[in-house]
């Protein structure tokens, strides 16, 4: 019997060594993106204690060189706040396009699994009918020969 083999066959394995390849980058591009987010989250932390400690300082006793240095390392904080947000909306923007790149291979793939599919369903077919052929030129001349031998 024949043996089915999908003319794209390549072009499939090709597709599918791409989405294998583009999921292992957007796994690595998403842990990227919590590291910045987590980064982030302590910037806004520090912040947050460096506000409790100036407001400990402009209450009661009032040290004012302190004050100076709290609100210049709040300030500083604040530019790195801004600027690591910005590295996490990079960061995000960059899962965005490799997702959207993944679902795109994905739909080829399977754009190709369905072609390889529909092909294999026809040459199963095509195989069944080429069995019923033989049966029945099998059966005729069987039943040829019968009557052969009966009338000669």
């Amino acid at each position: 019997m024949a043996v089915f083999r999908f003319r794209l066959a390549t072009l499939l394995h090709v597709k599918e060594q791409l989405e294998k390849s583009a999921k292992n980058e957007l796994g690595v591009a998403v842990s990227r993106l919590e590291a910045e987010k987590a980064c982030l989250a302590d910037i806004v932390a520090e912040i947050a204690a460096l506000g409790e400690a100036f407001s400990g300082a402009v209450t009661g006793a009032i040290d004012t060189e302190r004050i100076k240095s709290l609100r210049a390392c709040i300030i500083a904080r604040e530019a790195a706040r801004e600027k690591q947000s910005e590295v996490v909306k990079e960061a995000s923007r960059t899962v965005d396009t490799i997702r959207d790149r993944v679902v795109a291979l994905m739909k080829e793939r399977k754009i190709l699994e369905k072609l390889r599919e529909k092909e294999f369903e026809q040459f199963r077919i095509e195989g069944l009918q080429q069995e019923q052929r033989l049966a029945d030129e099998l059966v005729t001349y069987r039943g040829r020969a019968g009557r052969d031998e009966a009338g000669g």
